[in-house]
């Protein structure tokens, strides 16, 4: 399945990499003067914080303190959709995520994760408006681009899908995911310019574990196209490998985010 990637507000530039059968999440700046009050600045802040270092409960509890003093915040009301989405409440996040856009329509990655909250629910019609959507409001958005992409592969509508990837590759020419997809329609040799670019940013020092282990996915097919079987086995296994280490990781914090749940 291709990988799929959510952008979420922050007052800083926070990023992490998150392997699920969702994709990425890429936290961003956004001006908190979408806030209602200055002071929600600060608090949002520790919530995306705590947001990017997968403590749900912490960043749940803090957007609905913001909400319950402010309940037109739109950052509190889209992080708090996001924090439903991470953990299968697609529900929740649909209705969240569209006050926020109701507040802000344009909004670029309000529009891609709403997107990818519809397409989670099967809804790939819905899905791919948004993601246009925010392809419209921000031409370069990478994120959005890939995530098209996966809704066009999703649809059968290859030669689209082939389109965004590489748009979103040119876009972020370290972008292991839309690698990753790319090589699910399509194969590059191993002699080919993308195998190269994939295997260097695997020898790039500071290549995070979720980057590499896309990036060893998809050079296992490319050399399991090529024939290569002990080359691709290699890069299977270490993808597997590195896979299972966000899986246990992902587990923890979900089992914390029950609990929240429960708790509140």
């Amino acid at each position: 399945m291709p990988q799929s990637a959510i952008q979420a507000d922050g007052a800083n530039k926070l990023t992490m990499r998150w392997f699920t059968p969702k994709g990425t999440i890429e936290l961003t700046p956004v001006n908190m003067q979408d806030s209602q009050a200055v002071a929600n600045a600060d608090l949002m802040a520790d919530a995306m914080s705590h947001f990017n270092d997968e403590r749900f409960v912490e960043a749940m509890s803090i957007c609905q303190t913001i909400l319950r003093h402010h309940p037109d915040d739109a950052p509190a009301l889209h992080l708090l959709g996001l924090v439903h989405y991470r953990n299968n409440n697609y529900l929740q996040a649909r209705d969240l995520i569209s006050q926020a856009i109701a507040l802000n329509p344009e909004t670029a990655h309000y529009h891609n994760n709403i997107g990818e909250v519809y397409s989670a629910m099967g809804n790939l019609e819905e899905a791919t408006h948004h993601y246009e959507k925010a392809i419209a409001l921000e031409p370069d958005f990478s994120i959005a681009h890939n995530n098209l992409a996966n809704a066009c592969a999703a649809c059968g509508k290859n030669a689209a899908a082939i389109e965004h990837y590489e748009k979103a590759i040119a876009i972020k020419t370290d972008y292991a995911e839309a690698y990753r997809n790319l090589t699910l329609i399509e194969v590059p040799a191993p002699d080919d310019d993308k195998t190269a670019n994939m295997q260097q940013l695997i020898d790039r020092p500071g290549t995070s574990d979720s980057d590499a282990m896309h990036l060893h996915f998809a050079l296992g097919k490319v050399y399991e196209k090529a024939k290569q079987h002990d080359t691709a086995f290699e890069h299977y296994l270490k993808g597997n490998t590195l896979k299972r280490k966000t899986i246990n990781f992902a587990m923890e914090n979900y089992v914390n985010y029950a609990d929240g749940l429960v708790n509140t």
